[in-house]
């Protein structure tokens, strides 16, 4: 994990969808970041005050993914949602404000060999899972869960087979359904991995089913929790 600090600019903000918007960033700041090299890093990043744009809050910061990454510039996906540090200030955020970054860290660990991959989130997971795909040569099943139709956000493939499933749920924000669609999942033949981001008790609730019932070693597939009901 990385704990060198970035100042990175903002010089995008679009609202993508209902519960999504997408930050673009760039400038000097970002000149000594590196990517990780693997389709699904995260950076954590401390948001100005309102009333102070170029003013960071104190850590802790919030985790998240990186939609894209390259020289000097990166986007990321934040959900909307009440009460949320980010979701604040994506719904206010500017060009020309500055985001401070301060860890940098990857959990995709897909297998050298796996043939095949199946990622299974909620719209939190969305941005990773689009760059996953997009970075991918892989055969790819996506099941994502969504409160509202209008985050059908389209998700391309690269050289591999996409197949996207919705799932719509008005209620995600109080309660998930990935500890019961992961049971719904076909398996494909041969070596692969199963990668899966979430609300924390349904990502605990999905790694059991692939340890316990697919009998997946635990670099077979990864459940990771990106947030926590009530929280």
């Amino acid at each position: 994990m990385s704990k060198q600090s970035y100042t990175a600019e903002v010089t995008a903000v679009t609202r993508q969808s209902p519960s999504l918007v997408r930050v673009e960033l760039g400038g000097a700041g970002l000149a000594d970041f590196r990517s990780l090299g693997v389709p699904d890093e995260a950076c954590v990043f401390e948001f100005p005050t309102p009333d102070t744009p170029r003013r960071h809050l104190p850590e802790p910061g919030r985790w998240y993914s990186l939609a894209e990454v390259g020289p000097q510039r990166m986007a990321l996906g934040i959900v909307l949602h009440p009460g949320g540090r980010g979701s604040g200030w994506a719904e206010r955020a500017t060009v020309g404000e500055t985001l401070r970054i301060t860890e940098h860290n990857s959990w995709f660990k897909r297998p050298d060999d796996a043939a095949w991959q199946i990622l299974l989130g909620d719209i939190t997971a969305l941005p990773a899972f689009a760059r996953i795909c997009a970075e991918s040569a892989l055969p790819t099943q996506v099941v994502l869960e969504v409160p509202d139709p209008g985050d059908e956000v389209p998700i391309a493939g690269g050289a591999g087979a996409v197949d996207v499933r919705w799932v719509h749920n008005a209620d995600l924000a109080a309660s998930s359904t990935l500890g019961d669609l992961v049971r719904e999942l076909p398996r494909p033949e041969g070596p692969g991995y199963v990668y899966v981001a979430g609300e924390s008790k349904a990502t605990r609730t999905a790694r059991k089913f692939l340890r316990d019932e697919w009998r997946l070693g635990n670099d077979r597939f990864g459940a990771i929790g990106y947030w926590r009901h009530a929280r």
